[in-house]
């Protein structure tokens, strides 16, 4: 093709078309049109696009979905339950609603972030201050009421003596309410101060001062740390081994007190609901504090290492964040299954829904009376 006239050749840039129009004059005219076309890179979000947004998108659904439907149900019992007429379960139905509280502001707002990329704290300046103070709020109201229940615990439970019987007539409904209430002013105090020193920044939520930032990294952190876990982990810890003993100290007298093997059977059954007592206790504290204390930890040293960290380091940074604060938000999704499991009025309660439920869906109950819900209750047999 050494005569090859007219040669016209076309490209055009954008979606990349290649067209030639080839003609010769020494051969029959002929057309090629050759069209290419590449595709754009698309700029979607992958909810996997690390180690810690995985673990947010795939674990908080489970955490949050479990959290929630517990304590709803723990209110649905304490309900049937007459909750009003008594000060632990008065108690309980609060830190009902503060750890669902803290499900719904928690692992809900880090889902969204890494499952489509956006952060509810950054729409709006309110959004930034209110959710800062709730997640913060809801999770020291939720700490104290623990305290609250144990201290109201103790004192039923230790404060025996005639000598306290000022310190039992205390333990009402409307004064663990007012305590309640007083504790909530002061927490509320302790956290208000992100309506001042935290909006939108630069298009992000974060600290409006240079001065706030520092507070907040290498002061506040500590605040926390102490209003969050260190107190209420002492007195929790101190109270809850002081119940144990007194557990003890009963169960020693009852063996004592038995004087032929009849009695002495009655006494073990007796001694059941203790002990189990007492393992609830020593791993509710145990949960508490090593649920709690990592993120806490946590804070304090990604305050001092991000600021001059790599790129591996940050996602070190991101992956440990991820881990300890879905360990924190089990505390709260299981809080339901620890405080409850004490107490027998709430397990029968809990059983003759179970009864309900399964009548609903099976309209012959079952003859054998080992399977009943009520004959485990009865023999003690339904309790682990």
């Amino acid at each position: 093709m050494t005569s090859m006239e007219n040669s016209t050749i076309a490209l055009t840039t954008g979606t990349l078309p290649l067209e030639a129009d080839i003609s010769s004059a020494n051969m029959m005219p002929f057309g090629i049109n050759i069209t290419t076309v590449i595709p754009e890179v698309s700029d979607s979000y992958s909810a996997c696009s690390s180690a810690d947004s995985c673990l947010w998108a795939i674990i908080s659904p489970f955490i949050f979905f479990i959290g929630v439907f517990g304590n709803i149900l723990n209110l649905y019992v304490l309900i049937r339950l007459k909750f009003y007429k008594n000060a632990t379960l008065s108690l309980l139905f609060v830190l009902a609603f503060v750890d669902i509280t803290v499900l719904c502001v928690g692992p809900t707002r880090y889902w969204i972030r890494a499952t489509f990329d956006v952060d509810i704290r950054d729409v709006s300046g309110f959004s930034c201050k209110f959710h800062l103070f709730l997640i913060y709020f809801s999770m020291h109201m939720s700490s104290w009421i623990l305290v609250q229940v144990t201290c109201v615990r103790f004192v039923k439970t230790v404060l025996l003596d005639n000598r306290f019987i000022a310190v039992q007539k205390l333990v009402t409904i409307n004064n663990s309410l007012i305590i309640l209430g007083i504790l909530g002013v002061v927490l509320a105090a302790l956290d208000f101060h992100y309506f001042f020193t935290n909006g939108i920044k630069d298009g992000g939520c974060d600290s409006l001062t240079k001065e706030i930032l520092a507070f907040e990294e290498f002061i506040f952190t500590y605040i926390d740390l102490v209003v969050l876990v260190i107190l209420p982990g002492i007195i929790m810890t101190v109270l809850n081994l002081l119940i144990i003993r007194q557990i003890k100290k009963l169960k020693c007298n009852k063996r004592l007190s038995t004087g032929s093997d009849g009695s002495n059977r009655m006494s073990r059954k007796g001694q059941q609901p203790a002990s189990k007592m007492t393992r609830m206790l020593v791993f509710t504290s145990f949960y508490f504090v090593a649920a709690s204390l990592p993120i806490c930890i946590y804070f304090i040293v990604d305050s001092y290492v991000r600021p001059c960290a790599s790129p591996d380091v940050e996602q070190s940074l991101d992956l440990a964040n991820a881990i300890v604060y879905l360990l924190q938000f089990t505390h709260f999704a299981i809080n339901f299954y620890f405080y409850t499991a004490t107490n027998q009025r709430f397990r029968t309660e809990l059983g003759k829904i179970g009864k309900g439920v399964e009548r609903i869906f099976h309209s012959v109950p079952s003859s054998d009376p080992s399977t009943s819900t009520d004959y485990h209750l009865r023999s003690g047999t339904g309790d682990t």
